[in-house]
């Protein structure tokens, strides 16, 4: 049994709370190879275009914790809303709010999270992350204050976790 609790110094914003949880595999992912959607190179952007392809509400689409894909009953109750460089991140009826800053002189795009309030309030936790056609992937590292994730990948003892979250569609864009 893998026990997601190991993460629960971790962040909420990628679905890293006390839960415990059977690890089964997943026809989706090969924890060993991340997938295509995140070994792509990312186009420079200014903050502003960052920004506003940040911002909306997103769902975990793929996720890897700690080298192994986490359950599909996990990955469909998170939901995150990224506004005014604010994250808001629902899992169940559990809630964590914090802010979020962008650097965007390196190769790699990098993001840090400082939550304010819930599980997570006077954490940071480093990032990195990238757009990959309409979905967007983020590598974290689950340990407060720790070092920046050098690459998207999330392997067996390193604390990282490489989430692919997907845009949710609105009512309007859905047709409804």
């Amino acid at each position: 049994m893998f026990v997601v609790r190991l993460l629960s110094v971790g962040c909420v914003v990628c679905g890293a709370v006390s839960v415990s949880a059977q690890v089964t595999e997943s026809p989706k992912l090969d924890a060993a190879k991340p997938p295509e959607s995140v070994v792509t190179s990312q186009e420079k952007m200014t903050d502003r275009e960052c920004w506003e392809k940040l911002s909306g509400d997103w769902v975990p689409h793929e996720m890897i914790i700690n080298g192994k894909p986490a359950p599909e009953q996990f990955m469909t109750s998170i939901k995150l809303n990224i506004k005014d460089k604010k994250y808001f991140t629902l899992i169940g009826d559990l809630t964590d709010v914090g802010e979020l800053a962008i650097d965007l002189s390196g190769e790699i795009m990098a993001m840090d999270l400082k939550g304010t309030e819930g599980p997570n309030k006077d954490k940071t936790y480093p990032t990195i992350f990238r757009f990959k056609d309409d979905k967007l992937v983020i590598c974290y590292n689950v340990v407060d204050g720790g070092e920046r994730p050098e690459k998207f990948e999330s392997s067996a003892g390193t604390m990282m976790v490489l989430t692919t979250y997907k845009r949710t569609k609105t009512e309007k864009e859905s047709g409804k």
